[in-house]
């Protein structure tokens, strides 16, 4: 009997808030807090109009607020089953906008002007010459030389070495030869071993001068004597001809694939040892003052 007395004196005011206030998330879970009993929430639920927040959110916070699943699922149903949003008052129509003035008499038209004597032709200018594509430059080839692919397929640059032209044990300036009589010329590069190192097969790019071509390179297969390596020049008059120094070249087979730029595949078969790539010597202080050769160390 004492419940439902209360249950009755509960109801009662909480009419008189609905008179203030609709119910929401938060009214609930402060009923909950306050100790009422499931049923009479619930019964409140039912009886008084509310706006919940049946979201994710709103469902986690009322469970954690304390809410039990008969309250949340009291809820849920009574946001399903709430009365459609009022509509919007119609727009109020615009005020009466006030009728133009009288028009105005137009002003006179100017008085009409001679036409601008027509321009004198021009001649059309002729289209620019087409431009033919250029290649660009292999990424990592820039300057004049030799180059190697590493395993990853980038360009390596090989150091070039000097040159040292010598016959009888004298050192000669190989640029400018001189009769020898029988004496041999041989061509010294310094240190037993070169500082580029690599390994059979070998892809190489040769970056010719302006106004060369692989033609005038040679490759070289070098001897090792004491801690320099040599290779011969000539024979009798020391000319350092190109044609002078096939005596000790390895034939190879080049193709274009830039601007001056041609690429080499060295097999397997050349074997191991001390190779160089031997350019032409310089013809004018463009190509430099020295006599370089491009040399590399091949292991199996």
């Amino acid at each position: 009997m004492r419940k439902n007395i209360l249950a009755i004196v509960f109801l009662a005011f909480c009419n008189m808030l609905v008179a203030q206030q609709a119910l929401n998330n938060d009214s609930v879970i402060k009923l909950v807090k306050a100790g009422l009993s499931e049923d009479l929430i619930v019964s409140t639920i039912n009886a008084q109009a509310g706006s919940y927040d049946t979201s994710t959110d709103g469902l986690i916070a009322l469970k954690t607020g304390g809410a039990s699943d008969k309250v949340v699922s009291a809820i849920v149903t009574k946001a399903a089953t709430a009365p459609p949003p009022v509509p919007a008052p119609p727009p109020v129509p615009p005020a009466p906008v006030a009728p133009a003035p009288e028009p105005v008499a137009p002003a006179p038209p100017p008085p009409p002007v001679a036409p601008a004597p027509p321009a004198p032709p021009v001649a059309p200018v002729p289209p620019a010459p087409p431009v033919a594509d250029v290649p660009a430059l292999p990424p990592g080839i820039d300057i004049v030389g030799v180059y190697y692919q590493d395993q990853s397929g980038a360009w390596k640059p090989i150091l070039p070495e000097i040159v040292t032209a010598k016959f009888g044990g004298f050192e000669m300036n190989p640029l400018h030869p001189k009769d020898t009589g029988s004496r041999s010329t041989n061509g010294h590069v310094a240190n037993a071993k070169a500082q580029t190192a690599a390994t059979l097969p070998m892809v190489l790019a040769v970056y010719v001068p302006e106004g060369r071509t692989i033609a005038d390179y040679r490759l070289l297969r070098l001897t090792i004597k004491s801690n320099e390596r040599i290779f011969p020049i000539t024979s009798g008059t020391a000319t350092t001809d190109n044609d002078e120094l096939d005596k000790n070249a390895v034939g190879f087979s080049s193709e274009k694939i830039a601007p001056r730029v041609y690429q080499i595949m060295l097999s397997a078969h050349l074997g191991k040892g001390e190779y160089g790539m031997l350019p032409p010597k310089p013809r004018d202080a463009s190509e430099g003052s020295n006599w370089k050769i491009y040399s590399f160390s091949v292991s199996e």
